[in-house]
């Protein structure tokens, strides 16, 4: 799939470039070509990105580099910083954190994971670049702030557990690191990593004002409870997905579905929201 989306979203960019893109935006895209492939690369060397993972992450920087700009990068950069200096490896667990106090590594992220939490910030951007319309913008924000919400409140709420942790649907006492479990720790994690998003996108968008910006930090709050609770139903009580519409039935959501899930609902309910509250 991530693959699929690498090719996909590649073929955009050409068409932009060639059809819609005027003389600036020529040379805007061709510099986050050479960004996009420095910085992919980068990566892949420092061991933050698989192969394919260096590979997503090069189409995914070129949109927001080259359709978005400076800032859009600054954004995309932000959170993958970030997250990546958050993320543990799959393998450290709990005891490993709080007991024996074994040394951490990070683990790369594969093409699928960069493209679960960018999805819809880059697609969000493709149609702003297209149709110019400040609502997608916001919402590609506020997708990357939901991101980034759920990133830092897992990691957060993973190492410094503050009190229990409850599963959201149902409020049962579990583990910390378990899937939809919400501590205070995370709570306040994830409220400041939605925050941090909405803070750069007052400070470096023009357009985007205090209360818009607020706005976007409270969608990514939103989100990562959303991510929450679908974590809980789906991969905590192992819930299966039925669609029998299109031929899929007991279809089952890992992580990354979660995940890429929730970022799409936040974002699309902040497009609902954004109408009804004319914030652009």
């Amino acid at each position: 799939m991530d693959r699929l989306l690498n090719i996909v979203f590649g073929l955009i960019v050409i068409y932009l470039f060639v059809l819609v893109a005027h003389t600036g935006e020529h040379v805007q895209i061709l510099a986050g070509l050479g960004g996009a492939m420095g910085l992919s690369f980068f990566g892949f060397v420092i061991s933050w990105l698989t192969l394919d993972g260096a590979q997503s992450a090069f189409v995914t920087g070129l949109v927001a580099f080259g359709l978005g700009g400076i800032p859009a990068a600054i954004i995309l950069l932000t959170f993958f910083v970030t997250g990546t200096l958050l993320t543990t490896t799959e393998n450290t667990t709990y005891s490993d954190l709080y007991g024996d106090m074994q040394p951490m590594r990070r683990r790369r992220r594969n093409g699928i994971q960069v493209w679960s939490n960018s999805f819809w910030f880059v697609l969000f951007l493709v149609i702003w670049f297209i149709l110019r319309d400040e609502p997608f913008l916001i919402a590609g924000l506020a997708a990357l702030a939901t991101a980034m919400s759920d990133t830092w409140a897992t990691e957060i709420g993973y190492r410094l557990t503050w009190g229990p942790t409850y599963i959201i649907k149902g409020w049962r006492k579990v583990q910390p690191g378990t899937d939809g479990g919400v501590s205070v720790s995370g709570v306040l994690g994830g409220l400041t990593g939605g925050l941090l998003i909405g803070i750069l996108s007052y400070v470096i968008y023009p357009q985007v004002g205090m209360a818009t910006g607020l706005f976007i930090a409270i969608i990514g709050f939103i989100g990562c409870q959303i991510d929450s609770y679908l974590g809980a139903y789906f991969q905590y009580e192992g819930k299966k997905l039925n669609m029998p519409v299109i031929g899929i039935r007991r279809l089952s959501l890992d992580n990354d579905a979660v995940n890429w899930a929730a970022i799409g609902l936040g974002s699309f309910s902040s497009l609902i929201l954004i109408h009804l509250l004319s914030l652009s």
